[in-house]
């Protein structure tokens, strides 16, 4: 999965299902570490947008 869609997936799981970040890296069979960096790129993204 492209690192974006990855990013938005881990987001939506989190905001929208309200899940933690362990929750999340045990779902996706990845680390907490990688959950934590997708939401950063996710969030970014965003401000990113709202800003511009």
């Amino acid at each position: 999965m492209p690192r974006n869609r990855r990013a938005r997936a881990v987001a939506r799981v989190r905001f929208y299902g309200n899940l933690s970040q362990p929750q999340i890296a045990e779902r996706i069979g990845r680390s907490q570490m990688h959950v934590s960096c997708s939401l950063r790129h996710a969030l970014g993204f965003l401000q990113r947008h709202l800003e511009s």
